[in-house]
């Protein structure tokens, strides 16, 4: 399960990680325009996160899988010696 840094939108994250672009997009004045535009008057220029905190997001949450991952192999590895 993918857990995310608070006040980094969702769709911004999966957005940036699942695209091959450059995650500086983000901070592209028209890719805002547009998220701006999607958002019908419920998003303001200043809820949009800059790339580093879209990147800080990205490496909290890699680094959260990433230390999950290596709690749930201890436990494998105690069980095949057992």
């Amino acid at each position: 399960m993918m857990r995310f840094v608070p006040n980094c939108p969702l769709f911004l994250l999966i957005f940036t990680y699942k695209i091959v672009q450059s995650i500086n997009i983000v901070d592209n004045p028209e890719f805002r325009e547009l998220l701006l535009y999607f958002g019908q008057g419920r998003v303001t220029n200043s809820e949009i996160p800059a790339r580093t905190c879209l990147t800080g997001s990205i490496i909290k949450t890699w680094k959260d899988e990433r230390d999950q991952f290596h709690q749930e192999m201890k436990v494998c590895w105690t069980c095949l010696l057992c």
